[in-house]
């Protein structure tokens, strides 16, 4: 009996080290513990481990209600924290928040439906209401209830029909104070119509203009006019031109020309990523040459013959192709030939001195 009801215990609320306690008397007063708190009775040990399941139970449906009552949206905490704190005036109800005055349902059903509107529909609701509660005439009435010029305009807020504050009013519409200030002051320049940003329709300083890509365009023409060549044979796409550029510079060396020579105009510039976004789109047919591109005029004649030749015998395409393939066993002999070379003469300078090598450096 004592052993169920210290595993009942430890399923609830006992930790598992506690309960291996050998001291007798800490034995019973965990059972009394158990009798009183837990209400563990004298059954066998079936119905202690039913009991033990029941609270299981009772303990994972208070922590899941405990995850559901936690789990709240960044709206939902606001809602819960201004009905807490309220909105922090007592000068309008003796004494008492005008938060707590006003209907809490109504509130938030306004405050709901009020930030589905659109940003500019919703300037237009609460302007309205902030025009409609302006005093503004010329003559006011003073403490002594006498007419007075007036020096400044008194705005009032209300919501269903009753006087609010500031802050009250900016969380039934879901705005900032600071928004419901810019709103008031929009009034005299804007009227009641919608608020326009003062950056709209209005280019950013940084923006590419139509000139800026014309230099770009014209620098990379005139670069290629004189270090480009035209891809030999390329003749199946008459409309398309291709141009490549040497190898010994990539597009970052060629951006630093580019930077170069606007430094000497002293002409804006545009950014590396800029650069090559405008190449792409204003000069695709500029190509930087790979080292190992091929660019043998025989191969793509023999190319450009063999494409053209729908229209012939057999025998000549046949002809054709042996051609080809004679120049291609001939290019690859001379290919092998030139690799040898290179490979004997690096075995031939490593077996130089370092002496015969600075030597021949000074001789140069």
């Amino acid at each position: 009996m004592a052993d169920s009801q210290l595993s009942c215990a430890s399923c609830s609320t006992v930790p598992p080290e506690l309960t291996c306690h050998q001291d007798p008397d800490f034995h019973e007063e965990l059972e009394l513990v158990g009798e009183l708190y837990f209400d563990n009775n004298e059954n066998d040990g079936s119905d202690d481990c039913d009991s033990c399941s029941d609270i299981d139970n009772d303990c994972n449906e208070n922590v899941n209600s405990l995850n559901e009552s936690n789990y709240l949206d960044t709206e939902g905490i606001k809602q819960q924290s201004f009905k807490i704190n309220g909105c922090g005036c007592t000068r309008l109800y003796s004494n008492k928040p005008c938060s707590s005055v006003v209907n809490w349902g109504t509130l938030i059903s306004y405050r709901l439906s009020c930030l589905e509107k659109s940003k500019q529909e919703l300037d237009l609701i609460v302007k309205y209401q902030i025009f409609n509660h302006t005093q503004s005439g010329p003559v006011t009435v003073g403490l002594k209830r006498k007419a007075v010029d007036r020096k400044r305009q008194r705005q009032n807020f209300y919501f269903a029909g009753q006087v609010v504050c500031r802050n009250t009013f900016a969380f039934a519409h879901g705005v900032s104070k600071n928004t419901i200030i810019s709103i008031g002051s929009s009034i005299d320049v804007n009227s009641l119509e919608a608020r326009v940003h003062g950056n709209n329709k209005k280019l950013p300083k940084h923006t590419l203009k139509l000139q800026d890509v014309q230099m770009v365009k014209t620098f990379l023409e005139n670069y290629s006019s004189q270090n480009g060549m035209p891809l030999p044979g390329r003749t199946p796409q008459a409309n398309e031109k291709c141009i490549l550029l040497p190898s010994d510079k990539n597009k970052s060396d060629i951006y630093e020309l580019y930077c170069g020579a606007l430094d000497r105009t002293g002409q804006k510039q545009v950014g590396p990523s800029t650069f090559r976004k405008i190449w792409l789109e204003q000069c695709p047919y500029l190509l930087v040459m790979k080292p190992a591109t091929d660019l043998c005029l025989k191969c793509q004649k023999h190319v450009e013959n063999i494409t053209k030749s729908g229209n012939i015998t057999e025998e000549e395409k046949q002809i054709k192709l042996e051609n080809y393939q004679k120049h291609l066993e001939k290019v690859k002999c001379q290919r092998d030939y030139y690799r040898e070379q290179c490979d004997r003469t690096k075995l031939e300078f490593d077996q130089f001195s370092d002496a015969d090598n600075k030597r021949g450096i000074l001789q140069k």
